[in-house]
Parts: structure tokens; sequence; C-alpha cells
């Protein structure tokens, strides 16, 4: 209700904004200030704001359609932010702020300020504005980094809520710009906070392995303004990329081509060898992308971040490797050791980071191909890509919240996932930052703005004139990248081990120390003096002497906040968890009774910190061993120039290692220089076999592995067990919720390739199968595309992959082409039946359904011969299809062909004596045809048989 004092409500409201966010108060006008709206009493009893607006109806600052004091929208047990969008007359903010006591943060968005110091008058929001958790946006731009920095650490590991003030929102379309501004905001750093909390030990460990042997790398600074000038064109692997992949050839050698990893296969296929393959995801599957094309790495370069996955730079035999870093601390601290100074933006997707490298390579124009960005066709990818995700984008499809409509590339609206549309913003930023031009030339998807749409064989006509020598470019830029020594690098990872040893110690010290104070205050009585232990020198002697240690070693590892930056990663669900904890000793430090508690929970807070710290610091030290180790091996078996050719068997024990670490490409010329050693020739032909069947040159593998068998039979067995662990590993990968069941089936079938018995894959191909084909037969009269479409797949993949064809017992086939023509037949296109059914027989020539499928096909053509021909060949093979000579001859009946239809009921007795009723079906040909003595015939010899009264 309106307050009967409102100038002491103003008073009170500005008193407490000037205490609690000053920089808020400084804008408030005068109070004399006249302001917009009438101030209206509401049925409910609550003050609102009426304001009239121009040439319309008036607008009540109160959502009538919410109930602004309902806080339903926030689950109970919430602890994370909340944002208001527009704050109306505060009711909303007043009830989160007493009835959500875990709420960590609420966040209001006013972007009227006259609004907002006009419900200061009316409304006393003092729960409010002296509430901590309170942050206070007004204006239509607010700085988000400044504003929400006090919650980024809530916004990176709780969840979040929001809503919209609507009356607000119909007043003034600022409420909309801002809303969409403050959502991407949040939701980039809510995704990316929840990614490193699921994914932060993986980004963390992939790193580390990376950092074991990237010296032997290049950094991309050598890149920089490699190709100033020249025309860049950035491969994508949308769908549209179908449509003009096969001009790409004529741009190779006059600009410089870089891909995503998934559109390696497409272009393969169609004779194109890209310049450059950028590559980032951080799961091992992911490399599965590129996987089949190693023996096509000739002339490529792999641009890759730290954090990829730990196979696609150790093991595909790319030409060479550049490694691009971003600001991160972890990445930072590598790159400075590794001798490198520059930095690149956090790419969010391969994509982006094409991007990146033809703006630091000083290309001009930047030109876009398969960038679809896009739902716009039935397909997710470019044909050929290997990891697809078409059943995720078709449920985003059914899911009308997770789809975007954008302007598409060749005008009007086109769908897209929350995903795409957040690469589409992205590059968006990018380019808009840039001078360009930028020229996109993908046929299909969503409109990138900044970008002018051409198209590719324009672009290649017009732009890529000129040769581009860009190996000798990439050579360049690999002899220019910063080098520094093993020695260098193990004398600087030498201190970093000594620091973590010193830290450790620490560790054992503060906890034994915080385990100390914990038992001291716990023996202590409820009102033993607790109320005025606001200050440790307040505590009894022997506890506060202990605080003080504790509180002494707890700076020390504080001090050290390089350590703990660059392990981020890994110390994140640490900080979801001591966040919580020390929320919770917010609200008890208000209550005087409850000191002591306060103090042992802020002791168990420092404890889980302090554990977590010493967990997180001896895995770091485990994989700094590691990295050490290896080095010791590569300084005692790789000599420096003039030094000699060094021990034979520590060379080979560190391409073993090497092996073992999954370094494939660093183990492969050490191997191959052992190929006819007297001692380890054995070994080399096994380990040459094993690296040949990680780049799919299977011809080479068996070859390795024959020698290797035919000089020890006891490597079969080593063989053996190794590619069981290749097809364990592909039959993990194809269980993976984000690829769709056509990618699953082809990594089950890759898994099979390399152990033709493994039981787990055969099972599972057999359920997948299975559940299809069950699936496809209920598809085929309700929807016989969607059928046609995965009969389709698994008859491309039984063409294309022998080994699928003998997991099953008999040939499939001919069922799968059954049912193709089944389908067809539904559609009413009998002819392209006919063909299918004709490829079903060509698989079993002696199945009886399958000539009864054609006949029908044949039939349907008003081809009765050969309709009679597969009839009589499926009554052959088996007698119960006679019946369906009684079919034809009711369906030739109806269309008063009584010539046939006799010659049909005729067929069906004679191979099916025991059906009568074919008899009298025939003595009512006979009538139709005028002959009566014939039609009396067959009707007596029908009484006869069936014991009917004359």
């Amino acid at each position: 209700m309106t307050d009967k004092n409102p100038h002491d409500i103003f008073r009170r409201n500005l008193a407490l904004l000037k205490k609690n966010h000053p920089h808020i108060h400084a804008l408030s006008p005068p109070e004399a200030r006249v302001f917009k709206g009438e101030i209206v009493t509401l049925s409910n009893g609550h003050s609102a704001i009426k304001l009239q607006k121009t040439n319309s109806e008036p607008v009540i600052l109160y959502d009538q359609t919410t109930n602004e004091s309902d806080t339903g929208f926030v689950p109970d047990d919430f602890y994370g932010l909340i944002y208001l969008i527009g704050m109306g007359m505060g009711y909303t903010a007043l009830s989160l702020v007493r009835q959500k006591p875990d709420m960590r943060f609420l966040a209001i968005f006013e972007p009227d300020t006259e609004i907002f110091f006009q419900v200061l008058h009316v409304i006393d929001l003092t729960p409010v504005l002296s509430d901590p958790r309170v942050l206070i946006s007004i204006g239509e731009n607010p700085d988000l980094n400044r504003f929400l920095a006090p919650a980024r650490n809530v916004l990176m590991t709780e969840s979040l809520c929001y809503r919209k003030h609507l009356p607000s929102f119909s007043m003034n379309p600022a409420y909309e710009r801002l809303s969409k501004t403050v959502f991407d905001y949040t939701s980039f750093h809510l995704i990316s906070g929840g990614t490193i909390t699921s994914y932060g030990s993986l980004f963390f460990r992939n790193r580390l392995s990376h950092f074991m042997t990237m010296h032997h790398h290049a950094l991309f600074e050598g890149l920089k303004n490699r190709f100033p000038g020249k025309p860049a064109i950035l491969v994508g692997a949308g769908p549209s990329l179908n449509k003009n992949i096969q001009y790409l050839k004529y741009a190779k050698g006059k600009a410089v081509i870089i891909a995503v990893d998934s559109a390696l296969p497409a272009l393969v296929h169609h004779q194109v060898t890209p310049d450059f393959v950028t590559t980032m995801d951080a799961f091992d599957f992911s490399y599965e992308k590129i996987a089949d094309q190693a023996i096509y790495g000739k002339g490529v370069s792999l641009i890759c971040t730290p954090t990829v996955n730990v196979k696609a730079p150790k093991i595909f035999p790319a030409d060479h490797v550049f490694w691009a870093f971003t600001n991160h601390q972890a990445d930072t601290w590598m790159n400075t050791r590794m001798g490198g100074a520059s930095t690149i933006e956090g790419a969010e997707t391969v994509a982006h980071l094409n991007l990146f490298f033809a703006l630091i390579m000083g290309c001009s124009p930047i030109i876009f191909v398969g960038q679809d960005l896009a739902y716009s066709t039935s397909e997710s990818h470019a044909a050929h890509t290997v990891l697809s995700s078409k059943n995720l984008m078709e449920n985003d499809l059914k899911s009308n919240n997770k789809v975007v409509w954008v302007k598409g590339v060749a005008g009007g609206s086109v769908p897209t996932g929350l995903a795409y549309y957040n690469m589409k913003r992205f590059f968006e930023e990018i380019i808009r930052r840039n001078p360009g031009p930028f020229l996109n030339a993908t046929e299909g998807g969503a409109h990138i703005e900044g970008t002018a749409v051409v198209s590719l064989k324009q672009v290649i006509q017009e732009v890529c004139v000129n040769f581009i020598d860009v190996t000798r470019q990439v050579k360049e830029a690999v002899k220019e990248s910063p080098k520094r020594t093993i020695e260098a690098i193990w004398g600087e990872l030498s201190v970093e081990m000594e620091k973590i040893s010193h830290l450790l110690q620490v560790l054992e010290e503060v906890l034994q120390t915080s385990g100390q104070i914990a038992a001291a205050l716990s023996r202590l009585g409820h009102d033993e003096g607790n109320a005025e232990w606001r200050m440790i020198e307040n505590m009894p002697r022997n506890i506060a002497t202990l605080m003080m240690k504790s509180e002494a070693l707890n700076n020390q590892l504080d001090a050290v906040i390089n350590i703990w930056e660059k392990l981020t990663e890994l110390t994140i669900p640490c900080l979801k968890e001591s966040e919580r904890m020390r929320h919770e000793m917010t609200r008890m430090e208000r209550d005087s009774g409850r000191r002591s508690t306060w103090w042992i929970k802020r002791e168990e807070r420092l404890a889980y910190i302090n554990q977590f710290r010493k967990s997180v610091l001896i895995e770091y030290q485990a994989h700094l061993n590691k990295i050490l180790a290896t080095y010791e091996k590569e300084r005692l078996a790789l000599p420096s120039a003039g030094e000699g050719p060094g021990d034979a068997k520590r060379l080979f024990d560190l391409a073993i290692h090497y092996f073992n670490q999954g370094e494939l490409m660093l183990a492969k010329p050490i191997f191959e220089g052992f190929k006819s050693h007297e001692t380890y020739g054995t070994e080399t032909a096994f380990y040459l076999g094993a690296i040949a069947l990680n780049h799919s040159a299977y011809e080479e593998a068996n070859t390795y592995f024959e020698r290797a068998r035919s000089l020890d039979a006891a490597m079969a067995d080593k063989e053996k067990r190794y590619t069981a662990t290749l097809a364990e590993n592909y039959f993990e990968y194809s269980l993976r919720p984000d690829i769709d069941k056509a990618a699953s089936r082809r990594l089950l079938v890759k898994g099979l390739g390399f152990a033709s018995g493994y039981g787990p894959i055969i099972e599972a191909l057999k359920t997948q199968f299975d559940d299809d084909f069950k699936n496809m037969e209920e598809q085929i009269q309700s929807r016989p595309d969607e059928a046609i479409l995965v009969i389709n797949s698994w008859i491309d993949d039984f063409s294309s992959y022998p080994e699928l064809k003998r997991c099953f017992n008999t040939d499939r086939m001919g069922e799968l082409y059954a049912l193709y023509g089944r389908a067809l037949m539904g559609k009413g296109a009998f002819e392209d039946a006919e063909r299918k059914f004709s490829k079903a027989i060509e698989h079993d020539k002696n199945n009886a359904y399958l000539h009864a499928l054609i006949a029908d096909a044949y039939f349907a053509q008003d081809k009765y011969n050969l309709g009679v021909m597969h009839l009589n060949k499926a009554v052959e093979i088996d007698r119960a299809y006679a019946a369906c000579w009684e079919d034809i001859g009711g369906a030739l009946f109806e269309q008063q062909q009584y010539g046939d239809a006799l010659s049909a009921f005729e067929m069906c007795f004679k191979f099916m004596p025991e059906k009568s009723e074919c008899l009298k079906k025939m003595g009512e040909c006979y009538e139709k045809l005028g002959q009566p003595e014939a039609a009396e015939e067959a009707y007596r010899h029908y009484r006869r048989l069936s014991d009917a009264p004359q």
C-alpha cells in the first residue's frame, strides 16, 4: 500500500541507496522533480504507477499476469543468480529477498532512471536496498563486466533464474534490447562455467599431455602476417558445402584454404587438400572427424589449442603442428615456457579459430563457405562428415523453445539452434572489429552480418587469381617460430616442482592446525564467551594461537596466486562448494549467539579448500613428473649435433615411451630406423603396424603385423591385445549421446575392423539393426520417407563394410531391399519398388515372400505375365502363397476382368484344393463370361466339396 508519509519513505530509501549503492545515488534527481505518471492503488492494496502512452491505452506498472509477490518461478533450494529486467514497483524484489535465503545474488536492471526514482517515493524498499546480495543497475547500457563482477563465481558455478516485467516491456523497447544483452552475457558465462565444471580436469590433462612434447612443434606466432592481402577460404562443414565443394579444387594454390576438422573428409573426397585444418575439441573420440583421412595428411598443417584431445596432434601425420594459446593463465604459462609471447582470443569453435587465423595471417578478403549456422536443410553436416548430430538437430526442431529464427543468407528466415545462434553472433562481433572485406559463399543457412553474399564460383574467378606458395611460407613460419631448449624448460619446471613440494608441506601443516582448532572449539560450551569472539584476540589463548598460525599459513598459500590461477580448471568444483559454505557463514554471522559455530564453519571451509588444493597439487605434481621423465629420456637418447649417434637401446626405449604416451608421430621415424635391426626388428614391425593401423593404412598394417608374427609367433597375442583395446575404445565412442545413430554405427563397424570377434560390438550392431528394422516397418506406411532414409543408411553400410555383414548369420540386404520396396509401394512408386524387390531377390533367390512382393509390383503396373511368373515361383517355393491368387482374382473380378479373374481362381484351387470357395468364384466368372453350363459345373463341384444343400 502507499505509505502515508511518502517523504519519509523517499528519505529512507535514498539514505540506504547512498550507503549501499552510491553509484546509483549519484544519479538521483532533485526531490522537487515532478515525475511522469499517476500513483494509483490496486484492488489488492498495492501501489502502482499509471503511465499514459501516446495514442494507446494507459500502462499500469504492475504485472497482473504473474502476481509480482509470487516467487514460484525460483526453486526453493535455489543457490544461484536471479535477475529482473524491469524493477516495476519492486514487489518481486521485496518477495525474493524475504523468501529466498539461499539466493546468492539478485541483479535488478531498470533501464528507465525516472521510473526507478519515482518508485523510491512510493514503496519502502528497505529490505532490498540493505541486502548485500542485491545488485542494482539503472540505465539502458550497463557495463555488465563491471556490474556483475561480484556474481561472476556464482554465474560460473550455479544456475540462473530471471523474470521480465511485462508492463515495462510494453512501455519501452529498451527493456527488450537490454533483456537480450543480459541473457546473452549471463548464458555465455553459465555455459562456460558449466563446461569448465564438467570438463575442466580433462582440459587440464590435455594441456599437460601436449606440454610434454610441444617443443617438437611450432607456435602460431610464426604465422603472423604470413599472407598479407592474400585471399583465405574458410571451409565449414555445413550441409550447403555439398552444393559448391567441387569448385574448391580450383582455389588450391590461389587462396589459403583453412578447414574445420569435420570438413576434411568431404574435402578429401573431392581431391582437395586444405592448407590448414583447425581442431580444438577436447574429447579423444572427436579425433574420429579426421582419423580416416590420416593417409592424406601430407600437405596439411594442423592448428591446435592446448586443450585439444590428445590424439589429433600426436597421431595425425600433418606436415606441421601450430599451437595457438589464449590468455587463459595455464595457456599463458605454457606459452611462456615455450618461448612464445602472443595469444589469441578464446575461440568458441573451430570455425571461429579459422577466422582468427585468417586475420592473424593478414589474409584479405576472407571468404566463408559451408558455414550454414542453421537448420535449413534435412542434414546437420556436409556429406562424408563422420561425427554428425542429426538426432540433436531434429530434437531442437521439435522443441520450439530451442529454435531461433534468423535472417537467411538467401533471404527470408531460417531456423537455428541456440549454439549456432551464439556462433553467428560471435562471428559478427569479430567481423565488426576488423576491416574485412568478408565474403559469404555459403549457399544456404543463416546470414552473417557484415559479410557480402557471393557465389564461390565468382570468388574463385575474380579473387583467387594469383599463385600463393603456401608450402614455402609455412616452412618459413616453422623456422621463425620461437624455440627453447629442453634444458631451459627443464630448469623452469624444476623450480615449479620445488614450489609444489613446499606448498604441499604447508598444506599438511595447515590441515593439521585446522583439525586442532575444530577439536578445541567443539570442546567449548555454547555460551562460553562466544558472543564476544568477533576478533581472534578475544578467544581463549590456546585457540587464538592456533587461529593466528592457521591464518599465517593460509596467507602463505593464497600468496602463490600464479599457481592457483593455472589450476583454475581443476579448482572450480571446489569454488562452488566453498562459496556455498561462505554464504552459510554470512547468514550465521548476524547471529551473535552462534559465533563459536561460525568459527567452526570457518575452519571447516578452510580445511575443505585446502584438502582440495592438496589433491590438485598432487595431480599437478604427477603430470610434471611425467613431463620431466620424458625430457630426461629425450635428453639421453637424442644427443645434440656432433655428439655421435647415441645409444640404440635408449633411442628404442624412447620410441616405445612415445608410443605408450600416444605420440605416434614422434615414435614413427625412430621405429623406421630400426626396421632392419637385429635386436629390435621384430618389435619394430609390431609398432609400425600399430601406427599404420591408427593411420587407417590397413594393408600396410597387415604387412607389418605379418612380418612381426613370422619373426616371433608370440607377437600374434600382442597384436590381438592391442586391436582389442582399439575395438573397446570405439565401442565406448559409439555410446555417446551427442552423435546420431548412423555415426554410432560407423564407429562400431570401425572397431569391428580392428577386432572382428569383439562381442560387445557385434551385439550392439545386432541390437541396433533389430531396433531400426522394427521402427522402419512401423514407419513405411505413415512416414515412408523417414524409413527410406534409415534403410538407405544400412544398405550403404552393408555395401561399404564387409565386416558388418559378417556380424550376422544371414544376409540382411534382402530384408532391407524388401522393406525399401514396400515403402515405395506405399508411395505409389511401383516401378521403383519393382527394382528394389529385384535387388532383394538377388540376395535371396529362393525367398517366396520376395517373389510375392515383386508379383504385387508387377500386377500394380499391369505387367500381368511377369506377375504371374513370380507368383508361381513363390507358390513353387511355398504352397501357402497360392492363397495370393484368390486375392488377385477378387481384385480382377472387381475390375470386371472376368477372364483373368477366372485364371487366378483356377491357379489358387490348383495348388490349394482345400479352398473350395474358389469353385464358387469360378462359377461367378463363368456366368459373367456368358458360359452358364461351365458355371453350373463349377457350382456343382463346389456344392459337392463343401457339402452344401441341393
